[in-house]
């Protein structure tokens, strides 16, 4: 086993192969949690870091206005490929997390070629659709320079919705540490280095360049992913149960629901700004929005390492293992992400200023960005709880009073405030989503997720 890989309790893996099962399963995989959670939050600060660079990079390369439609690409392009995987990367890591803990073997990899179907099929929709929406961009959208940034683009369907789905499947098996690097650093990475070597070797490249870069990081995060679901299955003992995937396809329409709306959410509040102020503008907000993605990355850090376990002591009904890790994640996330925004309201045009003079004029909007993100943080990972505790009916809920404010947003924020109602909308749609999970968390699970 390398370094960062565990076994399915979060421990050590002892060379048995075999993990213990139950409540001494659950017991040892909470043990474990807290230097999982700080090598996770280490990874993610290197992400960040990389995830950073690359939008400096762009920035500095093509300016506001190449920031702009880079924005609008990645944004679309990941609310297709999540909308792809259909939820199954969240449902085989809640699944084969239960499987593996009762030492069922075949139904682990019954639950992984049954989601794998399912993802495979929205794949090949979602990627039709990328290139169904680069045609819009040439007519209707009356934004031509988008077409040939999405074309390029077209692999990053398979580089999410595939590519989840096995990083979620090694997660589950034991592979906490090792299946976080396609979801930050790998892609990062990747991206920044061919859009410095097209820099360097082209230096006159138009911005179709940004569609190949993000295309090329998705495709080596799926070859990764793949490669190491393969090697934590083969520790398996063999044998698969045959399983229907109808119901994985009911359940996983709601969860996709949750995981694809926030970047539903951002392709809309950006897609407004460039539809009525200006691609600048948008490219303003993708900055702004940077420092409260960068925030959320360490929340990410926490469910990475958290969720196999929420999802562990809900199947045994343990909840109060529930609400102590509930409270860890929120005050973890909240303890790192707090630098960020001490920086961000002290020296708003200080930290804008790194990707060039045109993003100064948006520090009011970057100052309320980070306070309202980290409120939202505070208030913990409720809509986890939901997924892990199999209520994803109950998001139709939460998803209903997020677009409730995104309308507000789109419709007055926007228009009447800038770059600033842009930001506003974005934070606050999130915000709005996490207090109505929590509200149904306490109605629908009996739970009182008190932070």
């Amino acid at each position: 086993m390398k370094i960062g890989e565990t076994n399915v309790r979060g421990g050590t893996d002892t060379g048995s192969g075999t993990p213990p099962t139950g409540r001494k399963s659950l017991k040892n995989l909470l043990n474990g949690l807290n230097g999982q959670a700080m090598v996770s939050v280490g990874l993610k600060a290197m992400g960040a870091l990389l995830a950073l660079a690359l939008q400096w990079a762009v920035a500095r390369l093509y300016g506001a206005t190449g920031s702009g439609l880079f924005a609008l690409m990645a944004t679309a392009t990941t609310f297709i490929g999540v909308v792809a995987a259909w939820g199954q990367d969240f449902i085989v890591l809640r699944n084969v997390s239960g499987d593996l803990a009762e030492s069922r073997y075949d139904l682990a990899r019954g639950n992984v070629r049954a989601s794998l179907r399912i993802a495979l099929v929205g794949t090949i929709v979602g990627t039709a659709a990328i290139a169904g929406l680069a045609l819009l961009y040439s007519g209707p959208f009356e934004q031509p320079k988008m077409t040939p940034i999405l074309l390029w683009a077209l692999p990053v369907c398979a580089g999410l919705a595939i590519a989840r789905l096995f990083a979620f499947t090694a997660r589950a098996g034991g592979a906490v540490i090792a299946s976080q690097l396609p979801d930050g650093p790998l892609t990062s990475l990747v991206a920044l280095l061919a859009l410095g070597i097209i820099a360097v070797a082209w230096p006159s490249t138009g911005t179709w360049a940004l569609g190949l870069v993000y295309g090329v990081a998705y495709a080596s995060a799926l070859l990764y992913s793949f490669v190491l679901a393969r090697k934590v299955m083969q520790r398996w003992p063999t044998g698969t149960a045959g399983l229907d995937s109808a119901p994985l396809v009911r359940g996983g329409m709601l969860v996709a629901l949750a995981s694809a709306t926030p970047y539903l959410t951002d392709w809309l509040i950006l897609f407004t700004v460039d539809a009525t102020i200006s691609t600048a503008a948008a490219g303003q907000v993708r900055i702004v929005a940077l420092f409260t993605s960068v925030m959320f990355l360490v929340t990410i850090a926490f469910e990475s390492v958290f969720s196999p376990a929420m999802a562990a002591a809900l199947r045994l009904d343990r909840r109060a293992d529930v609400t102590r890790l509930y409270r860890q994640y929120a005050f973890g996330s909240a303890a790192l992400a707090l630098p960020i925004v001490i920086a961000a309201v002290l020296f708003p045009g200080l930290l804008l200023g790194i990707f060039g003079p045109e993003f100064v004029s948006a520090a009011p909007a970057l100052r309320a960005a980070v306070v309202i993100q980290l409120l939202t943080i505070l208030l913990g990972p409720a809509g986890t709880v939901l997924i892990m505790g199999k209520r994803e009916s109950a998001i139709l809920i939460v998803n209903a009073a997020g677009a409730l404010f995104l309308v507000v947003g789109c419709f007055f924020l926007i228009p009447n405030y800038g770059v600033l109602g842009g930001v506003l909308a974005s934070v606050g749609t999130l915000f709005v989503k996490r207090v109505a999970e929590i509200v149904v968390v306490r109605h629908s699970m009996g739970l009182r997720l008190v932070v």
